[in-house]
């Protein structure tokens, strides 16, 4: 697509969003149609106010750093049951060492994760590494599992922000 093609589509999304929609979306279409129209030469996170104050992370970090820590409390709720945190920690590190050095770089450009892996530990793992490709240490794991934080049962309960 052509950059003018992308910017006559986010234009026709961005018209969308102001008829019958709630007042949130038709805020961020307004701020959307105000980006294109400028020549101010801003990027489109801070014309939507998304840029961060100094010292705090971006969005997208924060997003991805949710995802990651999701998919890894899924995988120890799921398939470490009845371990202890550090017990967790200690298997999903392992498993996911196991999987990044023998499958990742097969599996790591798929847009879904690939079937052969669905149903197992490996899949709540390629999901993570999808959203944060760095291996963590165990510890690093077993803060994470064992944080009070609201638990899912499956990726589809996940926020829609985080998806």
């Amino acid at each position: 697509m052509t950059p003018r093609l992308t910017i006559d589509a986010l234009r026709a999304l961005a018209i969308g969003g102001l008829v019958g929609r709630g007042p949130d979306v038709r805020a961020v279409a307004e701020q959307i149609l105000r980006f294109i129209e400028s020549d101010e030469g801003r990027s489109l996170d801070d014309a939507l106010g998304l840029t961060p104050a100094r010292g705090e992370p971006h969005w997208k970090t924060t997003r991805d750093r949710i995802l990651r820590n999701a998919f890894l409390r899924l995988a120890a709720d799921q398939y470490c049951s009845g371990l202890s945190p550090r017990e967790a920690a200690t298997t999903i590190h392992a498993a996911l060492n196991r999987y990044v050095d023998h499958e990742w770089h097969r599996d790591r450009d798929a847009i879904e994760c690939p079937p052969h892996l669905r149903g197992t530990i490996r899949e709540h793992l390629w999901s993570a590494l999808r959203a944060w490709p760095n291996v963590l240490s165990r510890r690093q794991i077993e803060e994470i599992v064992s944080e009070n934080s609201v638990r899912v049962s499956s990726p589809n309960e996940l926020p829609p922000h985080a998806a």
